[in-house]
C-alpha cells in the first residue's frame, strides 16, 4: 500500500513538474541525491524500490522507506558552491547544509543580506544545518570560515 501511495504521489508531482529538469531525493539520513530528468528515467519495483536509470544502466536504487522527500526543480540548487574539496554546501527544503571533510573542524557560518547586515550566525563541529525558512526571498551571502558563497532564496 505504501508503494502504491508513494508511486501515485510521485507520478502526480512528475506530471506537475514537466518543466522541471532536476529530481532531488532527500534521504532519511540527511543525504541528498540529485538527478537530471532530461537524461534519467525512474521505475518502481514490486519490492518497494525506486530505481533511477541513466543511459539504460541503473544509476541508483532507493528503498521507499529510506526516502524522506522528493522535490523537483529547474536548477541543481540555489547556492553557488565554495570551490574547494574541504567543504560541501547545498540548499534543500529551506535548509543550508554545510559539511567539512575534517571531522575536527569547527564550522562558523553567517548569513549576510545584500545591504551587509548579518542575519544569522551559527557554529558546529564539522556538520552544520541552517534553517532559512524565516528569510525573505532574495540574494544573500553565506560566509563559512572566511569563505563566501552566494545564496538565492
Amino acid at each position: 500500500m505504501k508503494r502504491i501511495l508513494f508511486s501515485f504521489y510521485f507520478l502526480f508531482f512528475l506530471f506537475l513538474a514537466q518543466s522541471q529538469t532536476k529530481l532531488n531525493v532527500l534521504l532519511n539520513d540527511g543525504s541528498k541525491q540529485e538527478f537530471d530528468l532530461l537524461t534519467s528515467k525512474l521505475t518502481f519495483t514490486d519490492t518497494d524500490n525506486m530505481v533511477v536509470w541513466n543511459n539504460n544502466t541503473i544509476s541508483s536504487t532507493f528503498q521507499l522507506g529510506d526516502i524522506q522527500k522528493v522535490l523537483f526543480s529547474s536548477s541543481p540548487n540555489n547556492i553557488i558552491p565554495i570551490q574547494n574539496d574541504k567543504l560541501k554546501c547545498y540548499y534543500f527544503d529551506n535548509i543550508i547544509y554545510i559539511k567539512s571533510n575534517n571531522m575536527n573542524e569547527m564550522l562558523r557560518a553567517s548569513i549576510v543580506d545584500i545591504a551587509g547586515h548579518q542575519i544569522l550566525t551559527q557554529s558546529s563541529l564539522f556538520n552544520l544545518s541552517i534553517n532559512v525558512s524565516s528569510l525573505k526571498s532574495g540574494v544573500y551571502i553565506v560566509v563559512v570560515n572566511n569563505q563566501q558563497l552566494k545564496f538565492i532564496k
